[in-house]
């Protein structure tokens, strides 16, 4: 055998191995959601459907299982967060940065005030030029995900301007 038909055989042992150990759970599969009855142990057998069917229910957020449900009928309901507050931000002078609070949350809603006669500059997770920001007129709005509020990065380009931002 030559070198390159022993690595294509290596490949395809290891590839079959990982079908294996995937097939195989050796750890619980815990899932409050699922109530699952009796309460399974380790060492699970899974079918490659029930793999398939696992990956479609189950959603993975900040290390933890998360079960994507739907109503009795089987429609997904889908939705933002619920809004924790409201707040408004002004520019005390010209080409002022601002950012969010230190609150946990997963979604910001942006809109310049209705009064502005100048661009709101909105990003997350840098600071807020008018080179690598969203601009928002008056009245226009853009929402943003994020994993917290002082993710939320502003530039009000004029004195007196505001950004309205709802955080849910």
């Amino acid at each position: 055998m030559s070198i390159v038909e022993v690595v294509l055989a290596l490949t395809v042992l290891l590839d079959r191995l990982k079908g294996l150990i995937m097939q195989n759970i050796g750890t619980p599969l815990q899932c409050e959601q699922l109530k699952l009855s009796p309460e399974r142990e380790g060492n699970l057998k899974l079918s490659d459907d029930m793999q398939q069917s696992l990956a479609l229910l189950a959603g993975f957020s900040k290390n933890q299982r998360i079960i994507i449900e739907s109503s009795p009928v089987g429609a997904l309901r889908v939705t933002s967060a619920r809004i924790i507050d409201v707040k408004h931000f002004t520019a005390t002078a010209d080409n002022q940065t601002q950012q969010g609070d230190n609150v946990p949350c997963s979604e910001v809603m942006c809109m310049g005030h209705p009064d502005n006669t100048g661009k709101v500059w909105v990003r997350t997770l840098a600071d807020a030029t008018i080179n690598n920001s969203w601009p928002l007129g008056a009245g226009e709005t853009m929402s943003m995900s994020v994993d917290n509020f002082r993710d939320l990065q502003m530039l009000i380009a004029l004195d007196t301007e505001k950004l309205i931002v709802a955080y849910a």
